[in-house]
């Protein structure tokens, strides 16, 4: 990213910056409405749309994977550290380095909320993805002791009177083809 001086320098990585932070932003909130989606899905074992809701979420977590490295290129180029350290302090070196004017300083402005919403919603998106893989876990865990029954395999873990887990004595399965 060569500039002719040290403002234009700034400048155009200020630019670069507000189009990644703002790609990156709407690809973050898209992958928090696929996620809450999919814990929809999952609670409703409708495994036909889960499946195309998990491609587009897949889709997404390539395209922010994707969108993650150009910043990290972003940053190198600044000469600031690849880390969200050095977002933070590459923004306050570029609200320091900024033309004065309205339009630079709701560009800084825009540049920090976008930054902190990124922030926050990669926080949403891992706690709910955390979330449905404990629903889905749930899910697997119930379907595996539903087949371990039918087909008679393995002693399935019950409850004593007392809340003690035992394990059940398998007797056979309980239906024959």
């Amino acid at each position: 990213m060569e500039a002719n001086n040290p403002n234009q320098h700034h400048t155009a990585i200020r630019e670069a910056l507000s189009l990644l932070l703002e790609t990156e932003h709407t690809h973050y909130q898209s992958l928090l409405d696929l996620l809450a989606q999919e814990k929809e899905l999952l609670t409703q074992r409708d495994l036909d749309s889960f499946t195309v809701v998990l491609e587009h979420k897949q889709k997404a977590i390539t395209r922010l994977t994707e969108l993650a490295r150009q910043r990290d290129l972003l940053l190198n180029a600044a000469g600031a550290e690849v880390s969200k350290d050095g977002m933070e302090k590459l923004l306050s070196d570029l609200d320091t380095h900024h033309e004065d004017g309205p339009d630079s300083e709701e560009l800084m402005a825009t540049l920090r909320v976008h930054w902190q919403d990124i922030i926050e919603l990669a926080e949403k998106c891992r706690h709910l993805n955390e979330v449905n893989a404990r629903i889905a876990s749930r899910a697997r865990s119930t379907g595996q002791t539903i087949l371990d029954i039918l087909s008679g395999r393995n002693g399935t873990n019950l409850y004593t009177p007392t809340g003690r887990s035992a394990q059940a004595r398998p007797q056979g399965p309980v239906v024959k083809a």
